[in-house]
């Protein structure tokens, strides 16, 4: 029974980062074709996903199926938002676009409106 949760599991993480990824591409893209700056859409998309995981976790607690909650968690958390936020091209952007000191300005930035967007997500969700 636990190969068959774990197959699940991993089923469930590779759907939604199917999704997580497409939709990233999707929005990056029709975002860049009115010409925002590459480095917004990506701080606007880790936002975004940062304000949907404040937003979920808390209504998993309102759940009441625990393997539905574990399938749930795989797919939405870690498939699908994992894949939609990438902190690859956060680092990478950092790296190669910017100097230390705007790479450091634009961290914080980051930084804090993701914690600012999962209190604001939490908030809301309860």
């Amino acid at each position: 029974m636990a190969t068959l949760n774990n197959f699940l599991d991993i089923l469930f993480i590779s759907i939604g980062a199917v999704f997580g990824a497409n939709t990233r591409f999707i929005i990056f893209q029709k975002l860049e074709e009115i010409n925002i700056n590459r480095s917004l859409i990506i701080l606007a998309i880790n936002t975004f996903s940062s304000f949907l995981v404040g937003l979920f976790i808390p209504m998993l607690s309102q759940v009441r199926f625990v393997n539905l909650s574990s399938q749930l968690i795989s797919f939405v958390l870690i498939g699908f938002l994992g894949s939609f936020s990438t902190f690859s091209t956060f680092v990478y952007d950092l790296f190669v676009e910017f100097n230390f000191f705007k790479a450091l300005k634009y961290f914080s930035l980051s930084l804090s409106l993701g914690i600012i967007a999962i209190t604001l997500g939490s908030l809301m969700a309860n």
